[in-house]
């Protein structure tokens, strides 16, 4: 079969992401991989393979289910492009609303607080998280904590060792962030 090298890549992208989605703190892992699935899905993979997927909806699905085991905040340019491409093959209406979260993240005029407001987050964040300099160097600051806090103990108050680890990297690229305990002042972190 022509494209069963791709198929077989593909398959094994999605079964690392959804393992690294649901391992404690291996999220990041999946910035890449989404990267090489999405350039599979779009540059190796015809439009319909049947088999696989045999219309422009099933192949959109394929795609949502990649961004369901990403964390588009920490990569939204690329979930914009992503579900762009998803709304040219198969508009529908879920895409959608995603697609105008991910740009008004992204959206600079838009106030952060009225961001939270708008799309239901409960805990402020930096603004820094929404900038192109933040989605650039992420995966490189999550691969170096998770290195220096490979043997640290993942129980009650770990987060604020980690966030105190990844404050630090990110200081080492010139990038001012405060944690989501500074930005959300009498929120109880465990």
């Amino acid at each position: 079969m022509e494209h069963s090298k791709s198929i077989k890549r593909l398959a094994s992208l999605f079964k690392s992401m959804v393992k690294n989605y649901n391992s404690f703190g291996n999220w990041w892992k999946n910035i890449p991989l989404a990267h090489e699935a999405f350039a599979i899905m779009t540059d190796e993979l015809p439009e319909v393979l049947p088999g696989e997927y045999e219309t422009p909806e099933e192949r959109a699905k394929l795609m949502m289910n990649m961004l369901d085991v990403c964390n588009e905040l920490d990569m939204p340019r690329f979930c914009i492009e992503v579900r762009e491409f998803i709304d040219a093959i198969a508009p529908n209406d879920i895409n959608s609303l995603k697609l105008k979260k991910l740009r008004d993240f992204i959206d600079m005029s838009i106030d952060g607080a009225k961001w939270c407001k708008t799309y239901g987050s409960h805990l402020r964040f930096d603004e820094v998280e929404r900038t192109e300099e933040w989605e650039a160097v992420i995966y490189e600051v999550e691969r170096r904590c998770a290195s220096r806090l490979r043997f640290a103990r993942k129980g009650m108050g770990f987060c604020f060792h980690y966030w105190s680890v990844k404050q630090d990297i990110l200081m080492g690229y010139g990038i001012e962030w405060s944690t989501p305990s500074q930005m959300n002042p009498g929120v109880m972190f465990d």
